[in-house]
């Protein structure tokens, strides 16, 4: 019972953080697209233009991912007394 409670426990908390890295990744990828948009306004682009522009030139986070992978993460010690 124990065992399935930490499993139980283990998804969640994994769950929980993926979407937080997701929510991250969205803002990181907004924020990108928006000061992409507002360069190309301040050279002259129409603003609907520069806004295409911008999102036609930001990566997928597919591809974000790709290219900066999150760190791995160094194996946990055993607990004494756990198989």
């Amino acid at each position: 019972m124990r065992e399935a409670f930490k499993r139980f426990r283990r998804g969640v908390r994994a769950l929980v953080s993926r979407r937080a890295l997701d929510r991250e990744m969205d803002d990181e990828m907004r924020l990108h697209v928006e000061l992409e948009t507002e360069e190309l306004v301040r050279a002259g682009m129409p603003p609907i233009e520069a806004r295409r522009r911008a999102r036609l030139a930001a990566p997928s986070a597919r591809e974000a991912v790709a290219l900066n992978p999150p760190p791995a993460r160094p194996p946990r010690a055993p607990v004494p007394g756990t198989r």
